[in-house]
């Protein structure tokens, strides 16, 4: 037996996700498997990321940032506190508002994969998200968009090869003032 480590990231990154999908028979959405038999993102998956920051930080620009993620608002000035909060705030509006586009059910996977309909659960989930307690893992079922998020404020978001969602999301991207980077 053999392992291999970029199918076992994979899955990792997709975590309790990836069985739930595997479960509902959905995962051949998302993932392939190659030649070699082992799992890849399909190609068809538009990747990007989507963060408060114009573009990556580099190193230097990362450690001495006034924030890349929740946990500096401990340590900040009420001004910075400010401007967290103005971040925060926007992830969750995008974030509800996929939620009311995608109109149905999504699973979450925060400690275990939970299939929810409900607004409120939703909501609970995405703020502990943003919070990094954990990270999440969020499918929207009905728009195949799967999202990844929790250590800082640039989360990835994968798409199902439908041009007219992506357009959908990247405009609710810019309308929450948020900006999109390439994965």
């Amino acid at each position: 037996m053999k392992i291999n480590i970029e199918e076992e990231l994979l899955q990792d990154s997709l975590g309790g996700l990836f069985l739930a999908l595997q479960r509902d028979g959905l995962s051949h959405l998302y993932v392939k498997h190659n030649e070699e038999g082992l799992i890849e993102l399909s190609d068809e998956v538009d990747v990007f990321c989507v963060s408060c920051f114009d573009h990556y930080l580099d190193e230097e620009e990362f450690s001495n940032a006034e924030f890349v993620a929740y946990c500096d608002a401990e340590k900040s000035t009420n001004s910075v506190k400010k401007k967290i909060e103005e971040v925060f705030n926007n992830f969750l509006s995008f974030y509800e508002q996929l939620f009311e586009l995608n109109n149905g059910v999504v699973y979450l996977d925060h400690f275990f994969t939970e299939k929810t309909d409900s607004i409120d659960l939703y909501k609970k989930y995405v703020i502990q998200g943003l919070k990094e307690m954990p990270r999440i893992d969020i499918l929207f079922a009905n728009l195949r968009i799967y999202s990844s998020f929790g250590f800082d404020f640039t989360h990835t978001i994968c798409v199902k090869n439908n041009p007219e969602i992506v357009m959908k999301v990247k405009k609710m991207v810019k309308q929450c003032n948020l900006f999109i980077l390439p994965y």
